[in-house]
């Protein structure tokens, strides 16, 4: 999800042109002429993609321009969660392994602990309830009592080469790096790759606001701030930067008359602050010093303290697809070609290999990806490919998963506020995507009349109000389940 999905408005408005085009088109459809080609279901300058078919039958029940390349946006995330399930399966699991080298002699660990990283990028997060912070490191704790462990001798040191550079896909835009929803995978994830920054804002409007403080405090980095105070109550301050920088920037504004208005940013090393966080917390790590090391083969001569598992990949889509989690999302991408070697960037392998997956699929379709969560404005596919894939998955091993991990229209995640009325609520079962100038939707329609639908509806290039756009498709979604 682009950052303009978290900090956009929920005003919904009426476009008179849109609504006409949009209900003129549905009206041929609503004919029984959805043979016909429809050019255009858009307002000037935009573009419309759709594709709804019947699931038992496979057959076109409306469709226009569904074999154009569009920005999908969060609606990705069901190729990367369709992926990630038929790849790695609904029960795979991720593993962080903290181990020891040396010996232990009356309570003192001649040697240090380790911590290797398996790509768990649940590990402190905020969305699963084993995983959360004060329980891994309550869990890392007790290990290191259970082993007699009074003290160490040695440094803390996070092994993150599993995933080698670049971290950012090629696709990822400047302003998105910095920003917590624009978090890269790592090899040690922690507490959602994500710190906040609190800003103060003074009462006027249009004057420059004050960097409080970040928490964690980030070694090395300063923050600039070119953020300024205003009269609106949204929170458009973004952070620019990226690991090695010393001086990121905050630019934007806040609401005026704040004490401590917080945004959030990546963390741009989250394998050393998870460990420098276990040295603070846990008094026989006291006296460590946390490095980061490459070379594996120092975990070849280590012992075994803790393995620390991630909840299933069945759980991890879950979030992914109803929360649009970027960062879980990205991680089910890199991790269906973790193991391979240098010299192609990870982002490039990923996408070869799930373009090639769906490719011998039967959907040999032009699609591009960079990323697995759709935060690149690169990435195209086209609405039959998404359409097929779910179709595909209604007889997958994984059909309930998948679509159990979607948002339902009306009731959660993403769709909890569309579809709400009665007769539409629970009937659509989707993901959504946004970003500027993306809106789409897709998934499955459960009609009045027990029928079940797959649709994809995007809309690309609208400079008009989102609220606009969102209003149009919900009604013609409505209507979908009105008439079928």
């Amino acid at each position: 999800m682009n950052y303009r999905s978290y900090k956009s408005s929920w005003a919904v408005l009426i476009n008179t042109r849109f609504w006409f085009i949009f209900l003129s088109s549905f009206q041929l459809f609503a004919a029984n002429i959805s043979s016909q080609s429809i050019d255009r279901l858009t307002f000037t300058g935009a573009s419309v993609s759709v594709l709804v078919t019947d699931s038992s039958t496979g057959e076109v029940l409306f469709e226009s321009r569904a074999d154009d390349l569009f920005v999908p946006a969060s609606m990705l995330k069901l190729v990367s969660t369709a992926t990630a399930l038929e790849i790695l399966g609904a029960q795979h699991r991720y593993n962080t392994e903290i181990r020891f080298t040396g010996s232990i002699e009356n309570g003192i660990l001649n040697g240090d602990l380790l911590v290797l990283g398996g790509m768990d990028a649940s590990l402190g997060s905020a969305f699963f309830t084993q995983t959360k912070p004060e329980l891994v490191v309550e869990q890392i704790s007790s290990a290191i009592r259970k082993h007699g462990i009074k003290s160490i001798t040695g440094d803390v040191i996070v092994f993150e080469s599993t995933l080698y550079e670049p971290r950012y896909p090629a696709g990822r835009l400047w302003e998105d790096m910095a920003n917590y929803y624009g978090a890269p995978p790592s090899a040690v994830s922690w507490r959602d790759n994500s710190f906040n920054l609190t800003l103060s804002s003074p009462k006027q409007a249009g004057e420059l606001c004050a960097i409080v403080k970040c928490e964690p405090k980030l070694q090395g980095i300063d923050f600039k701030s070119f953020v300024y105070s205003a009269s609106h109550g949204k929170d458009s301050a973004y952070i620019f930067g990226y690991p090695g920088l010393n001086m990121w920037e905050v630019r934007g504004s806040i609401p005026a008359g704040r004490n401590a208005f917080v945004i959030r940013g990546a963390l741009p090393n989250p394998g050393v602050q998870f460990a420098a966080e276990l040295v603070r917390s846990i008094p026989e790590l006291k006296s460590c010093v946390v490095r980061s090391d490459s070379d594996f083969s120092i975990s070849q001569r280590s012992t075994l303290l803790l393995n620390i598992e991630s909840p299933p990949v069945s759980e991890i889509v879950k979030v992914v697809n109803q929360r649009s989690q970027n960062l879980l999302a990205d991680n089910l991408f890199l991790s269906l070609v973790a193991n391979a070697g240098a010299p192609h960037s990870l982002w490039d392998l990923a996408s070869w290999q799930m373009t090639d997956y769906w490719k011998h699929k039967g959907f040999d379709m032009p699609v591009r990806f960079h990323d697995g969560s759709g935060l690149s404005p690169k990435n195209l596919v086209s609405a039959r490919f998404i359409n097929s894939l779910l179709m595909y998955m209604l007889n997958s091993e994984y059909a309930a998963h998948f679509q159990n991990s979607l948002a339902v229209g009306g009731e959660s995640g993403t769709l909890a506020r569309m579809w709400p009325n009665q007769r539409w609520k629970g009937r659509v079962v989707a993901k959504s995507g946004f970003m500027e100038g993306v809106l789409g939707y897709a998934g499955y329609i459960h009609t009045i009349n027990d029928r079940k639908l797959c649709f994809c509806i995007s809309v690309n290039h609208f400079t008009q109000p989102v609220g606009e756009v969102r209003s149009s498709v919900e009604q013609f979604v409505g209507e979908l389940i009105e008439k079928f």
